[in-house]
């Protein structure tokens, strides 16, 4: 969008400086010799210009392709999975039930979750959001590369029959890059609850 802006102004002032020039020469009954200098002035600082952005985007799109790698080179992945029979449940407890908590609780569940950090940097988390509740919770919790981290959720299991329950996990990268990624807990074809980990997304400008 901002080369085909950069690219409309170019256009338009040169067509400006055309016509007047164009209208001047006219007006003083200048000679061939005017038009073909004032046209290659006019096609040399054109071409310049097409020269310097070309130049100009493929310098940024190296840079942005070295950020991008740089990136991703660091980008934590947390792993979420079941605290297996026999672990130690956590202390710490997030009700994921929402404002109807009341009709929900009757048939919810407590459900120890396992956070591993398996990604290739640290990550620095900052919050715990309920998609389904639209609850958040303070979570500050640094997960090196290989750290693990334990909590429990309160969950209606009317949301994991039907269609999942999800919640989300946000954190900065080394870089202050910020992303959340997204968990849905729901029951496969053999009724066992299980944990589908999204990706993490990166948050970009225009998403905040």
């Amino acid at each position: 969008m901002k080369l085909t802006r950069k690219l409309t102004i170019i256009i338009i002032v040169s067509a400006f400086f055309t016509f007047v020039i164009w209208n001047v020469a006219n007006r003083y009954n200048c000679n061939s010799s005017f038009y073909s200098f004032v046209g290659g002035a006019l096609g040399g600082i054109i071409s310049g210009t097409f020269a310097f952005l070309g130049v100009h985007y493929t310098i940024r799109y190296y840079k942005d392709s070295d950020l991008e790698k740089e990136r991703k080179s660091i980008q934590p992945f947390l792993l979420a999975t079941l605290l297996k029979p026999g672990d130690k449940p956590s202390n710490s407890i997030y009700s994921l039930l929402g404002a109807d908590y009341i009709e929900k609780v009757r048939t919810s569940k407590t459900l120890d979750f396992k956070i591993k950090n398996i990604g290739n940097g640290f990550a620095r988390a900052t919050l715990l959001e309920s998609k389904d509740s639209n609850d958040e919770f303070d979570y500050n919790v640094v997960f090196d590369i290989g750290y693990t981290e334990c909590f429990a959720l309160v969950i209606s299991d009317k949301d994991i029959c039907e269609k999942g329950a999800k919640f989300r996990l946000w954190f900065y990268d080394s870089m202050s890059n910020e992303y959340y990624q997204e968990y849905t807990i729901k029951k496969n074809a053999y009724d066992e609850i299980i944990v589908e980990n999204g990706y993490p997304i990166l948050i970009t400008d225009g998403d905040k």
